[in-house]
């Protein structure tokens, strides 16, 4: 399913899996579709050549997440197409775009839903058939034109005793994938045109339990632009949100870095590498204006195996400038200055 290998940055590789109840159209009625922009126009040349390709699978793909409980529809409908394709990760972030374009619309035109491979998160819920002679209307909140994009995913936490993660159990953030545009009769098009901003669905956090009181945070779809993911362990349950954040901060800087050409951090094995890290960037990964200008978090990032399922993968750890699991550091250090923000659906 992934190919390309990731090594030094060189390929990166976007995959999406559509599942419907309607086998969708040939090429040539899927590049009629794709509506008009920049994005729309580089995903009709692309399409038919390995850099986009869409594939009819006769089952789903072998990614053990996709058991998840909010994903298990994707593994009841009847078709499964995939769209992908490999691209330097100098030509990011305008691939990812165009790929993620012809999932959409895919599922737009068959009422179907797109699974993000590399953030293991549904990109869209059904579109509902439009009335006869009526064009669709889209929908708001989690619908067809609309996501939580930087959910905080609770998984395998048990609520016995960890009053905190229970109550946070599903942590949503706003925003919207794309923005509507067009119209045909299968409804309002998607759309992929506009600035590109990370928490437009781009990357993901998943927090899990990490020993007695204790929970890691992971990111997911930073490998897709050529980035590492990131993972900090043994937070204290009462810094879950403050972990979260912390790893948003970091993929808005990482993202912004390597969107400019500027070096990003490559730690070898010989030991940690000392990261200023700031607290802004938490706001600024949401569009919101920084509030502490001056102030830096001093942070370690050591490589680690990846959290990722894919062997395209690779991963640093954040850790507390101390230590691991300094529940000092985060308690006293961290949450003051990086900004608990949520949203709630």
């Amino acid at each position: 399913m992934f190919a390309s290998s990731q090594g030094t940055g060189s390929f990166v590789e976007s995959g999406y899996l559509v599942a419907s109840a309607v086998a969708p159209p040939e090429v040539a009625g899927r590049r009629g579709g794709l509506g008009g922009g920049a994005v729309a126009a580089l995903a009709g040349r692309l399409l038919g050549t390995p850099s986009l390709v869409v594939e009819a699978r006769e089952a789903p793909p072998d990614v053990p997440w996709l058991g998840r409980s909010s994903l298990r529809d994707v593994l009841r409908d009847e078709h499964y197409t995939f769209v992908g394709g490999t691209c330097g990760s100098e030509r990011q972030p305008e691939h990812a775009r165009a790929v993620r374009l012809v999932a959409r619309v895919l599922a737009h035109r068959t009422h179907g839903r797109v699974a993000d491979l590399a953030t293991c998160r549904i990109l869209t819920q059904p579109t509902p058939p439009p009335e006869s002679g009526t064009p669709g209307t889209p929908s708001t909140g989690t619908g067809a034109f609309g996501l939580s994009p930087a959910e905080v995913d609770v998984v395998g936490v048990s609520p016995t005793g960890a009053g905190s993660v229970a109550a946070a159990g599903r942590v949503l953030g706003a925003g919207t994938i794309g923005t509507p545009s067009g119209g045909s009769a299968f409804g309002v098009v998607p759309s992929e045109e506009g600035v590109f901003v990370a928490r437009d669905g781009w990357t993901a956090v998943f927090i899990d339990r990490d020993g007695d009181g204790r929970v890691r945070a992971e990111t997911r779809g930073l490998h897709r632009f050529g980035l590492p993911e990131l993972v900090t362990r043994a937070v204290p349950y009462g810094s879950m949100l403050t972990a979260a954040n912390l790893l948003r901060g970091l993929t808005h800087r990482l993202l912004t870095d390597r969107l400019a050409g500027r070096a990003i951090p490559r730690p070898s094995g010989d030991g940690p590498q000392h990261h200023p890290f700031d607290p802004d960037d938490v706001l600024r990964f949401w569009g919101a204006r920084p509030h502490h200008p001056g102030v830096t978090l001093a942070l370690h990032l050591v490589p680690t195996p990846t959290p990722c399922a894919l062997p395209v993968c690779r991963a640093l750890e954040v850790l507390p400038s101390s230590s691991r699991g300094d529940t000092t550091w985060w308690e006293t250090r961290a949450a003051p200055v990086i900004q608990p923000i949520v949203g709630h659906r």
